[in-house]
């Protein structure tokens, strides 16, 4: 039996059936099986005692009854036509607020410097960093007290235009476009930025353009948020501790302060990958520690995500001077002495070898570039460093910095040993250590080696240098000798004492509090003068010690290096002490004079070398003053002049 054998209709109640074919749409009133020309089953019949199905809800929008007039849909209203301001981007109004009429709003006490006593008396004070644009508050908040970075704050409408240029940046940018001086690169930027105005046509006051324009410069060729922070003179340390926390930074004056400055989690990321592309390092889930330079000197320690870190990524920047402190500075902070630097001139003027030793942030790398600068002009320099930080002006001078290698290393850490870190870890392939620039000095027959920092196998080859007649001058963290022994004689460094005994001179810095201050002070000179062969003890002699009563440097009496000088070179000793007090008058009339900055200091260094007579008789320095009782003459004799480190005698 076939079940389709011919097309069936549906019967409407009350009509005959009819095998008449159905009327064509159209003629008159047909039902929408029939209008349609459908096979549709009738229903199937209802079972005895089941209810009717409730009837469909006809559709509003059109009828099912082709005979009736559609209905039109319901539509809303149009919307009412949105008034046009000065600017509107993707149909989003923005919201109005006053136009600005200042780059920035400062309240508070301005000074110059900040000091307790402002703190005290105000509550609340300002300095400039970076005027008209940065500015600092120092302000007391429920007895704690609180380091706030004023910069110019962009209104809803400017950060709308800031985010237009900022897109608008990378479309106009042309990758071929190769920058390297900082100034090339702001006048590069306020160019674009100039263009970009006229393409949008964006309606900007004077005050507006400029505050976009500072934002502008400061996220592309600044530090981002804590652009002010690494302007400020007077911070030594910024650090974070993870997103989400405030940056703390450490003052020269207040020390450990708190911020107002914030990053979240996905912005601390991308501020860390960009401050390694600045600093030429990588960083990355697999190396998450990274020791790196800044462009400006500093140096910085990242980790990266939540691999070391468990709060997230931090970063500490270690701030260093674009332009050293010299010599006559470190006098006026009262950190040395002009007969210390009297003194350390014409030891390295005869190419004696030093270390400054002290514990972390003493001022080791300070007062090591401040003494480099005596160095004659025209001998060779090479100095050798993790991290660029010795900054000379000597043109016969050779900066050589370590590199990480590529791929994958066997330290644990995933970093190589360079950074002192992982110690002996493995190297990478490409790796160039403090140990290979050593060795690569030593082959440039260089007058003076500087070592940044001694800490590793290169310790072993430093001394070798100064056994064979190298001078050298380095860092390394020791509070005492007997730490500095300690230290070099074990793993890594494996030095033995008698070479550690050819060494001449050791510096010990320390920062210490002095009242309500910190401040750093050259704690003690002391003199190496070889091994006791009978106890096999170091035998030193302390030549200047640092009163912290007086806050002056105590003169000792007698100098073996000075008289070890007279006897290789044939010099008398008058001569010497002569000499030293020259370079006393001159140091002094450098502070008379306000010739602070590092260049000039290096170009009198480099005229005295060349005619002392002429320099000193050039003008009329004030008379000296009368000798103090510490500052006798270099043959005056002492009762004991040096000792075996450990406190016995010298022999």
């Amino acid at each position: 039996m076939r079940l389709f054998s011919r097309k069936r209709e549906v019967q409407e109640p009350g009509e005959e059936p009819s095998d008449q074919s159905p009327a064509p749409i159209g003629a008159g009133t047909q039902p929408l099986a029939k209008a349609a020309n459908r096979v549709v089953r009738p229903p199937p019949p209802r079972p005895p005692g089941r209810a009717a199905p409730a009837p469909r809800k006809k559709n509003k929008g059109f009828s099912l009854d082709l005979g009736k007039k559609a209905q039109a849909p319901k539509t809303k209203a149009a919307p009412k036509p949105r008034k046009k301001g000065l600017f509107s981007f993707g149909g989003k109004k923005a919201k109005l607020e006053p136009a600005p009429t200042e780059l920035i709003h400062i309240e508070g006490h301005r000074v110059l410097v900040p000091t307790y006593e402002d703190i005290d008396r105000y509550q609340s004070i300002v300095y400039p960093v970076r005027e008209p644009y940065q500015f600092v508050n120092l302000e007391m908040e429920n007895g704690e007290l609180v380091y706030r970075a004023l910069e110019p704050r962009l209104t809803a409408r400017e950060k709308e235009i800031l985010e237009k240029a900022a897109n608008a940046f990378d479309m106009l940018v042309n990758v071929g476009t190769v920058l390297t001086s900082v100034e090339d690169k702001l006048q590069f930027l306020e160019e674009t930025f100039r263009d970009i105005v006229k393409i949008y046509n964006f309606k900007l006051s004077e005050v507006e353009y400029r505050r976009i324009l500072y934002h502008i410069e400061r996220d592309y060729v600044g530090y981002g948020k804590v652009d002010t922070l690494v302007r400020d003179r007077f911070i030594e340390d910024i650090s974070c501790n993870g997103p989400d926390v405030p940056v703390f930074i450490y003052h020269r004056f207040f020390e450990s302060i708190r911020t107002n400055i914030v990053f979240d989690e996905v912005e601390l990321n991308n501020f860390l990958l960009r401050l390694a592309q600045l600093s030429g390092r990588h960083i990355s889930i697999l190396q998450p520690i990274r020791d790196a330079a800044l462009p400006d000197g500093s140096r910085i320690n990242m980790t990266l995500g939540k691999e070391v870190t468990k709060k997230g990524s931090t970063f500490t920047i270690r701030k260093f001077r674009s332009e050293p402190i010299s010599p006559v500075e470190i006098v006026m902070l009262k950190t040395g002495d002009v007969r210390v630097f009297a003194y350390l001139w014409i030891l390295i003027e005869y190419g004696r070898s030093l270390l400054i030793s002290g514990g972390t942030a003493a001022g080791k790398t300070t007062l090591l570039n401040a003494i480099s600068m005596l160095i004659k002009p025209e001998n060779k320099i090479v100095s050798v460093e993790d991290t660029p930080e010795i900054n000379l002006a000597h043109p016969n001078w050779i900066q050589a910095v370590t590199r990480v290698g590529f791929g994958e290393s066997g330290a644990p850490s995933g970093i190589s040993g360079i950074s002192g870190i992982s110690g002996q870890g493995g190297r990478s392939a490409g790796d160039i250590t403090l140990y290979d620039l050593l060795i690569a000095a030593l082959r440039q027959r260089p007058d003076f080696i500087i070592v940044g920092e001694v800490r590793g196998e290169e310790a072993y080859t430093l001394f070798q240098a100064i056994s064979v007649g190298h001078a050298t001058m380095g860092t390394i963290h020791a509070a005492s000798m007997s730490e500095l022994l300690a230290r070099v004689e074990s793993q890594p460094m494996n030095v033995p004492r008698v070479m550690v005994a050819n060494l001449d001179l050791v510096i010990f810095v320390a920062a210490m509090k002095r009242g309500d201050e910190k401040v750093r002070r050259m704690r003690e000179v002391v003199e190496i003068l070889g091994v006791n062969p009978s106890t096999k003890e170091i035998i030193t002699n302390t030549i200047f010690t640092w009163d912290p009563v007086t806050d002056t440097y105590l003169f000792n009496g007698r100098s073996f290096q000075i008289e070890k000088i007279s006897r290789t070179y044939g010099i008398p000793m008058e001569k010497l002490d002569s000499e030293l007090e020259r370079r006393v008058e001159l140091l002094e009339r450098m502070i008379r004079e306000g010739i602070t900055n590092y260049k000039a200091v290096t170009d009198l260094v480099r005229q005295y070398y060349l005619d002392k007579d002429a320099l000193v008789n050039s003008a009329q320095p004030a008379a000296p003053p009368a000798p103090k009782a510490a500052e006798t003459a270099w043959v005056e004799q002492v009762e004991q002049p040096g000792q075996e480190h450990g406190g016995a005698k010298r022999p």
